[in-house]
């Protein structure tokens, strides 16, 4: 199974998202610019999907 990573960066209209996949040499990188608003709007969303995924008996049916 792939190695995932996650960075964030500046960047000219705020912050750098990349999600990288390493599985030995191969790299794959995903990135995206967003402005800070929708990065905020992003960490609010991941935040409270953990949360539920805490509560909950079976996560697996949230997802």
């Amino acid at each position: 199974m792939a190695k995932m990573e996650l960075e964030v960066g500046p960047s000219p209209t705020g912050v750098m998202l990349a999600i990288k996949s390493v599985e030995g040499r191969m790299h794959q990188v995903m990135a995206i610019e967003v402005t800070n608003d929708e990065a905020l709007k992003i960490a609010n969303l991941i935040m409270k999907r953990v949360e539920d995924n805490r509560r909950s008996e079976n996560p697996a049916e949230l997802n």
